[in-house]
């Protein structure tokens, strides 16, 4: 199995990762009913190998699907060709840099396509013998695709390697394992600047999971209003993690009263871990095991003050109950066999803790 490395986003760091996709096989991708892409056996390539620890920790898990690498997207600035366009062009203009420099500089220029983009490289690994359908959200399929396929691969401009459009891409794509062995796909999503990106992983028998990744843009998680509906679609993604659903309350000395902003915040898994951490709002919060009141390994316990109740991300408006105010939870999970289950989740805070 070929496996490569993406630097800095520079045009030829863009160009070594659209060459990893590239290492798959060039057959071509089936078509679903649906219009869907299907990437079979004979698209990637059979993998023994385990992930690392490192790897393992970096990765975002959805049932038989596994993003490895995915997490450390957030920090690797997704890149707008149109400016590297601008620097090749005062490149060219550089008389100070070699003729055969200005030269190549120009081809790629040629060939660059305005509104064309970096790339960011991902790994996907399935199951053997399972199937796994990673779909961006509607909202974002302006800003965000999949590049995969022979067909979108084959979109990239000679001259112009890594530099995509976000039409070249597709917006869902089907990934089959083989049957005798679990496989990875190697391939890119072309990014329309920084954003925060919900992605749908389907499996069939299973509910719709769903995970938001970041392209750039460092933690994806914000305080946030939601209906019951969201906060059960999110539940049924997080429910084979935990073992009920996170309680979240005002933790202050006083009842009734916010004066202290503090927040604690309790997880139930289904299963005992190593460790568990949390992210409330954009507060990062490591949880203890058996909370501090010793419930057993299975529940983790913690508090956040600051919480920003009285002026930031989780203010408390007066509205006499009728709004409950949610917050987006991410929280990582890692298990005592190495495998980490990262799941969000929109939980209510409520107006008392225990």
């Amino acid at each position: 199995m070929r496996t490569c490395t993406r630097g800095v986003a520079t045009l030829a760091a863009a160009a070594a990762a659209a060459g990893c996709g590239a290492a798959q096989s060039e057959a071509p991708s089936e078509r679903a009913a649906d219009g869907t892409a299907v990437m079979g056996c004979r698209d990637g390539g059979r993998t023994t190998t385990a992930l690392t620890d490192a790897e393992r920790r970096d990765s975002v898990v959805a049932g038989p699907l596994t993003l490895v690498n995915g997490r450390q997207l957030a920090e690797q600035p997704a890149t707008a060709f149109d400016a590297t366009r601008a620097s090749l062009r005062r490149l060219i203009d550089d008389r100070s840099s070699r003729q055969r420099e200005r030269e190549l500089t120009r081809r790629t220029l040629m060939s660059t396509r305005a509104g064309s983009h970096g790339v960011s490289t991902i790994r996907i690994r399935v199951r053997a013998g399972r199937q796994a359908t990673l779909t961006v959200s509607p909202e974002h399929r302006a800003s965000v695709s999949l590049i995969y396929t022979a067909h979108a691969r084959n979109r990239e401009n000679a001259g112009a390697a890594g530099a995509y459009r976000v039409d070249d891409g597709d917006s869902a794509v089907t990934f089959r394992a083989c049957p005798d062995a679990d496989t990875e796909f190697l391939g890119v999503v072309v990014v329309a600047g920084a954003r925060c990106c919900p992605l749908q992983i389907s499996v069939p028998g299973r509910p719709t999971e769903h995970r938001l990744l970041s392209f750039g843009a460092g933690e994806c998680v914000s305080s946030t209003r939601a209906d019951g509906a969201s906060a059960d679609r999110l539940w049924a993604a997080a429910s084979p993690v935990l073992r009920r659903r996170p309680y979240m309350g005002v933790a202050c000395p006083t009842p009734n009263s916010i004066a202290c902003d503090r927040i604690g915040l309790a997880v139930w898994l289904d299963e005992p871990a190593r460790r568990v951490t949390a992210n409330i709002a954009g507060h990062h919060l490591p949880l203890r095991a058996g909370g501090f009141g010793g419930q057993g390994p299975r529940y983790w316990e913690g508090y956040v003050q600051p919480a920003g109740l009285l002026d930031g991300p989780l203010k408390i408006t007066a509205d006499r109950g009728r709004h409950p105010l949610y917050a987006a939870v991410a929280l990582s999970v890692e298990g005592y066999e190495g495998s980490v289950d990262h799941v969000l989740l929109a939980v209510a805070l409520a107006p008392g803790w225990g």
